[in-house]
Formats: C-alpha cells, sequence, structure tokens
C-alpha cells in the first residue's frame, strides 16, 4: 500500500509539472497517420479522428512490392477516446480512456483504464510520442491535468 501511495505521488507530482507547461489550449489535429517500425518487422500507425486515439498494428512482412502502407490492411490494436488536451508551441498532453474491453474477465472496463501521452515535434514526416501514466483511474489522471 506505502509503494502504491509512493507510485501514485510521484506520477501526480510529474503531471503537475507536466501541466504547468501546457497553459495554452489548443486541438490536437492530425492530418494524416503516422507509422512506426517496432521490432521483428513489425510496425504501429497512429491516427487520430474525431476524438478517438486509434493504435493500428501491421507487419513489414505482408507488404509485397513497393512500400506502400496506405494500402495495407490494419488490424485495430487499441482504440482510446480523448478526454482532455493541453497544448503548448509544438507539443500536446493529451489524456485518453482505453474503449477496449478485457474479454473473459469479471471487469470488462476497470477503473485504470485511462492514460496521459505526450506527442510533440509534429511535422509532415514525423512525430514524437510518450507514455506519461498508463492503467491508471480516472481520478488520478484528473488531478494532475
Amino acid at each position: 500500500m506505502v509503494i502504491r501511495t509512493i507510485i501514485i505521488t510521484c506520477l501526480l507530482i510529474n503531471i503537475f509539472l507536466l501541466k504547468a507547461a501546457f497553459a495554452q489550449h489548443k486541438k490536437l489535429d492530425l492530418d494524416r497517420a503516422y507509422s512506426f517500425i517496432i521490432a521483428d518487422g513489425e510496425i504501429e500507425r497512429i491516427i487520430i479522428k474525431d476524438s478517438l486515439l486509434l493504435k493500428l498494428h501491421g507487419s513489414l512482412y505482408e507488404l509485397k512490392g513497393t512500400l506502400n502502407l496506405d494500402a495495407k490492411d490494419w488490424e485495430v490494436d487499441k482504440t482510446k477516446r480523448i478526454i482532455k488536451e493541453r497544448a503548448q508551441s509544438d507539443s500536446w498532453l493529451v489524456m485518453t480512456e482505453s474503449l477496449d474491453s478485457l474479454p473473459m474477465s469479471t471487469v470488462p472496463f476497470p477503473t485504470n483504464r485511462f492514460s496521459i501521452a505526450v506527442f510533440r515535434g509534429i511535422t509532415k514526416n514525423q512525430i514524437e510520442t510518450a507514455d506519461v501514466a498508463r492503467r491508471i483511474d480516472r481520478h488520478v489522471a484528473d488531478s494532475g491535468f
């Protein structure tokens, strides 16, 4: 219990510090999908559309001929609803709620289904993204946002 309290306190401090850096409000809008090559030829793609953050998954091995990621059939890996967002210059702090249920679970939508992520350095060809906090309760996310 003490360790959990320390972890939550550290998360809140980090979120509070990030909150001070994100004073202006601007809508995060990606006009295109961004793809990331990850381990073993796997590809991840993020898209923001209609207040949803979609993470798609695919494999480079499935591609034949030229590398055309837009023509590829993508598998939806995660679907998250954007609840809150804050921006300053070229960075965005985004709070999301996972809309994916846990199959074969007595609690398909757990209370710790919220996340906070940062997006920055967005250009036509690249984006930087990092998870600040994952799998946290709504009240923890709200208190630091």
